[in-house]
């Protein structure tokens, strides 16, 4: 079981899936979570005796500037995924929507962002999972809310692994039960200052809700997209993520153990 993480929203093992040829995923090697900038002493032990040794940052610049990791030890990746690393999500969110906060172009709107995730993101995700693959000690995988980055990272990591896509869309939707928490953190900032999260500074609570939710649709456009630019998943592994067999092999080696 995933220990609990008070100072990281939506922290969990990416371990225990079962794949399609009778393996599991291993416990203990890869975690995904939202930001670590409100890290306990308590928090930062945990971890420690877990072995992190590595952290992939998928967020950009300003993100990590404005809400920055408070535990130093660790190696720190930072790995800006689908959004250019002197941009901001929040600005690219604002553009989609275009002044149109209705719950249904809510909805499209992340759904294309999720999408660009995938296809913009594609180097850069390819890094994440080679290093992962050639890499010695547990890491975490996070972005800002450890939902659409991370998420779309998490999906291809399991796609490579094996594990079946409903357990896949499971699994993104976890992050749902951190929304609640997710969304009282952003009000909080905008309180102080506004600019610093324009997701939650005038939107009804439907599209705010819309915004900061897992939805299965987001990560199908974003296998869709994949299916639409590359042709396939596999393709799009060799063109677009850059890894050879031998990575994938290597990936699955070290990430995969037989069910017991």
């Amino acid at each position: 079981m995933t220990p609990h993480i008070a100072g990281a929203l939506n922290f969990r093992d990416l371990g225990g899936s079962a794949t399609g040829d009778g393996q599991v995923v291993r416990r203990g090697l890869v975690f995904r979570s939202g930001e670590l900038s409100r890290l306990t002493a308590a928090d930062i032990g945990t971890l420690e005796l877990l072995g992190v040794g590595r952290i992939f940052d998928l967020r950009t610049d300003g993100e990590r500037v404005s809400a920055p990791t408070v535990w130093r030890r660790p190696a720190i990746h930072p790995v800006s995924v689908g959004f250019d690393p002197k941009s901001d999500p929040s600005d690219v969110l604002q553009t989609l929507l275009a002044g149109n906060v209705e719950p249904e172009h809510a909805t499209a709107a992340m759904q294309a962002i999720t999408a660009r995730i995938a296809i913009d993101g594609a180097p850069e995700i390819g890094q994440v999972l080679l290093a992962l693959a050639h890499g010695d000690e547990p890491a975490i995988i996070h972005c800002t809310a450890g939902k659409d980055r991370t998420g779309v990272v998490s999906a291809f990591l399991q796609t490579l692994l094996g594990v079946a896509r409903e357990t896949i869309y499971e699994d993104y939707l976890r992050s749902n039960d951190t929304v609640a928490a997710e969304i009282a953190r952003r009000k909080a900032m905008a309180a102080t200052a506004p600019s610093a999260s324009p997701v939650v500074s005038a939107m009804p609570p439907e599209t705010i809700g819309i915004l900061m939710s897992a939805d299965r649709s987001y990560l199908e456009s974003a296998f869709a997209a994949v299916g639409s630019e590359y042709g396939s998943f596999d393709a799009y592994v060799g063109e677009g993520l850059k890894l050879s067999p031998a990575d994938v092999q290597t990936l699955r080696k070290r990430l995969l153990e037989r069910q017991r």
